[in-house]
């Protein structure tokens, strides 16, 4: 496939793009870097995929080193949400922050094609070996959806899998985060087709287990995830940069993020324990009867470093209240949110 001519444009003002010797593109001016394994472990991770398969290089480097981050790298559950998408074999589909690429392998397995576009050129020649292995045929691009060049109307599918509250990673001076975000959404607007779906999985802000103390997942800190945007601004400054600048919204917060942008809320699903690794996907007016019919068969936990709450009896106890007064569905853990380009 000649992908620069399928998937991308250089129109100057977007910055413009190159193609690497391994045949990445790559937009040359594009800001923000992003990695969740220590820098001098990438070289390390690139020779072994070479010799092992890729599931035991991971097993043995992280297994026991970081377990969380072991399971988000390595479980099937990751993939869950695709199941509600209904999509075609030969849908054009966009993963925004590919990461370890848990859901556009599945995507190319399927039939789909597939643009995995990540901040870390290092991370893309990772995700490459492995998706090698997998016989998954993969585009590959180095760049921030906040302004790469890709062509009007291309795309089926654009997911935004654990990564819409990072885009403000890089961010120009004077963008708050969620300006960064609503551009992010509008910019893949520009890229999907007319009736094209825009996929997020986020962190609910005002999830019950950040409510009764959960820390939150990226930055690791107790009561923060439900606080204003300008509060969360100011306990990052107060803390010298060394936490990321990531931001979660509210059920209706993420509505009017996606009003915002130009898009149409076409379904949302709370997902429990989270959408990193999903146990149950819910449609949202089904939340209150799942919650008071079933057994909770999962554990709430911290989602920063993956251990259970301390207390999952009163936790459970205080879904079971809030489904009984009708209110559930806005303290889900997180949510899937499929927006449609109208």
């Amino acid at each position: 496939m000649d992908s620069s001519n399928a998937w991308f444009v250089d129109a100057g003002r977007c910055g413009s793009i190159t193609t690497t010797d391994d045949e990445i593109v790559v937009e040359t001016d594009s800001l923000g870097v992003y990695s969740d394994i220590p820098p001098e472990h990438v070289q390390t991770v690139l020779d072994q995929l070479a010799a092992k398969p890729w599931r035991r290089v991971l097993q043995e480097l992280y297994e026991t080193q970081n377990p969380w981050l072991f399971r988000i790298m390595t479980d099937p559950s990751r993939a869950m949400p695709l199941e509600v998408l209904e999509l075609g074999r030969d849908a054009t589909c966009l993963d925004v922050g590919s990461g370890w690429g848990q859901l556009c392998i599945p995507l190319a397995q399927w039939g789909s094609r597939v643009v995995a576009l990540d901040l870390t050129l290092d991370r893309l020649r990772i995700l490459r070996g492995i998706a090698r292995q997998e016989g998954a045929a993969i585009t590959y691009a180095k760049g921030n959806i906040l302004s790469f060049p890709f062509r009007a109307g291309t795309f089926d599918l654009i997911l935004f899998n654990g990564t819409l509250e990072w885009v403000g990673t890089g961010r120009a001076s004077g963008r708050t985060i969620r300006q960064c975000q609503v551009a992010a959404l509008q910019n893949a607007a520009d890229a999907a087709k007319i009736g094209g779906l825009i996929y997020v999985g986020i962190e609910n802000s005002v999830g019950l287990k950040y409510l009764m103390g959960a820390r939150d997942d990226h930055t690791s800190l107790v009561n923060y995830s439900f606080r204003s945007e300008s509060e969360a601004e100011s306990i990052l400054r107060g803390l010298g940069g060394d936490r990321p600048p990531a931001k979660t919204w509210g059920l209706n917060q993420l509505k009017r993020l996606a009003g915002d942008a130009g898009l149409g809320v076409k379904s949302v699903f709370g997902c429990f324990p989270d959408y990193k690794l999903p146990r149950h996907l819910v449609p949202l007016d089904e939340v209150n009867q799942f919650l008071l019919k079933w057994e909770m068969d999962w554990e709430e936990h911290h989602g920063d470093k993956g251990e259970p709450f301390a207390d999952q009896n009163a936790i459970r106890s205080a879904y079971r209240q809030l489904a009984d007064n009708g209110i559930a569905q806005w303290f889900c853990p997180s949510y899937v949110m499929i927006m449609v380009k109208s």
